[in-house]
């Protein structure tokens, strides 16, 4: 059975960035941050997972464990072969690509 995009998102929901705590002191995933931009699978070989994202900024202290965090989720998916990560900086990242739930989470969805 192919690897589907659900079940990589699936994944990401697991990885997040430690920096960023939401009021109750639990760390917002990198999906509901929006840090991942497109996901895709290798038209040569749909194993091979591609991940587009950015980090927070690029000084991201816990950049290299992000990625290793996600190299390793997406490696437990049956099927996938290889995950290819490629890191971006356009669009910049900023706080209004959280999802509705993060903002919530961390206080942001209040006027």
């Amino acid at each position: 059975m192919p690897v589907t995009k659900d079940q990589v998102i699936e994944k990401l929901k697991l990885v997040s960035d430690p920096e960023v705590m939401d009021r109750e002191g639990r760390p917002v995933d990198i999906w509901e941050m929006g840090l991942v931009y497109n996901i895709d699978f290798a038209a040569e070989d749909p194993s091979a997972v591609n991940i587009k994202m950015t980090l927070t900024s690029q000084g991201c202290p816990m950049g290299q464990m992000i990625q290793r965090d996600v190299l390793a989720r997406v490696g437990q998916i049956p099927g996938v072969t290889k995950t290819n990560i490629e890191i971006v900086w356009q669009p910049q990242w900023n706080p209004t690509m959280l999802s509705a739930e993060a903002k919530a989470r961390l206080g942001m969805d209040e006027a």
